[in-house]
């Protein structure tokens, strides 16, 4: 489908009204006197609007003094209150809402002239801008804002914190307790640009140069037309490390998912002290046995695809003599148990029998792999499994252990 828009019908409307849909790709509606319209390019967005988006969606507003919105998934945005006059300037003011979801804004004329007046309430707290671009992404739990120009402000129970270019600021709600977190923007979250996208977006867009009956700038106006339609911005995805056990060797947690409300969706191990080879072959050489006893961090994934985090306890019995090994493991209050065998080589250990241990689910199979850590001697092992259920469920994870 060809999207046709011209010049004049841009201008007439973006003067008529409060903003209009730029861009606009995927599902969304507006809310508007208890009526729900559906969002296409080209409508007009009025004051006290609401538009909530689906998956896979992404819109562009442009407002009448230019500040421009990009709204992403599952996000709801609405405008408070708007009035733009270049004449009466301190009576020009910008209130908007976001309640939930990714934003990215660039601020327009009422942030030169009235900047006081611009304000994003979100949950409890209200973002001013003393810049012009950045983004907002706001959940259940916590609020971020990083910023790409300029400074913008986060105020919450007349507490004010400035958040200056590059930089992005996290203001987190647990438990009743209020945390906050700083750092470099690019160490959080962003809007990718995709210039494929937008190329191929831009074939498709006629400009109507010829129904243009006012005195404007028609380069200008082209310029910001095709710097409006924007479709190229899909919402970049960086997992946070959470660390749950560090030693002098090595330590592991989890991957968090800030976009999902910090669920914990994978696991991780990391470690620069392995065992030489030729100390472990001094153990296999002498005959050596040794037992660690450990903890576990996993993911369950259940058969209707939901994922939990849980935790769990590890024994590893190494017999150098016969270069074999037994593990023994337990997670989430013995949910599952498993016997786990294998061999033993100066580089590892890996499994070649996993066996259930009559836990409350069955393990039918998995595997086990782990290594051994430590300058002059094997001062710990750790490693990774997954453990598959009865119940179709799978459980992913990482385990640490030290002698006994």
């Amino acid at each position: 489908m060809r999207v046709i828009l011209s010049l004049l019908f841009l201008v007439n409307i973006i003067y008529a009204s409060v903003a209009v849909v730029s861009a606009f790709n995927g599902s969304a509606n507006i809310y508007r006197d208890n009526k729900q319209l559906k969002v296409y390019v080209g409508v007009e967005i009025n004051k006290k609007d609401t538009i909530k988006t689906n998956n896979n969606t992404k819109i562009q507003l442009i407002f009448k003094d230019n500040t421009r919105i990009t709204i992403g998934k599952n996000s709801q945005f609405s405008v408070s209150d708007y009035l733009y006059d270049e004449t009466k300037p301190n009576a020009s003011k910008a209130k908007f809402k976001f309640t939930k979801g990714l934003f990215r804004t660039i601020s327009g004329r009422i942030g030169k002239l009235n900047k006081k007046q611009f304000k994003i309430s979100v949950k409890s707290a209200t973002i001013g801008i003393r810049g012009t671009k950045f983004d907002v992404l706001v959940t259940a739990s916590f609020v971020k804002v990083g910023v790409y120009k300029g400074t913008v402000y986060f105020e919450n129970l007349g507490q004010s914190v400035d958040v200056k270019e590059d930089h992005f600021f996290v203001y987190e709600y647990l438990n009743n307790k209020k945390i906050i977190k700083q750092g470099r923007f690019k160490e959080s979250f962003e809007f990718k640009d995709d210039n494929k996208q937008r190329n191929k977006l831009s074939d498709n867009i006629d400009i109507d140069t010829k129904s243009i009956t006012t005195n404007i700038n028609t380069n200008e106006v082209k310029n910001q037309v095709e710097d409006i339609i924007d479709l190229n911005n899909n919402i970049k995805n960086e997992l946070v490390k959470e660390v749950v056990y560090t030693d002098n060797n090595l330590e592991y947690g989890y991957w968090i998912d800030p976009l999902n409300d910090n669920k914990k969706v994978n696991t991780f191990i990391d470690s620069k002290t392995l065992t030489p080879e030729n100390i472990v072959q001094g153990y296999i050489t002498d005959q050596m046995q040794a037992g660690f006893k450990g903890n576990i961090s996993s993911i369950i994934t259940d058969a209707n695809g939901e994922i939990y985090d849980r935790a769990g306890s590890i024994t590893v019995d190494l017999d150098f003599e016969y270069e074999r090994f037994s593990s023994s493991i337990s997670i989430d209050n013995d949910q599952y148990r498993a016997i786990v065998d294998g061999d033993i080589a100066t580089n590892g250990f890996t499994s070649t029998s996993v066996m259930n241990d009559y836990g409350e689910i069955e393990v039918r199979g998995g595997s086990l792999d782990g290594k051994y850590y430590g300058e002059n001697n094997i001062d710990s092992v750790g490693g990774t499994f997954e453990l598959k259920g009865a119940d179709d469920s799978t459980i992913k994870g990482v385990f640490v252990a030290i002698p006994q």
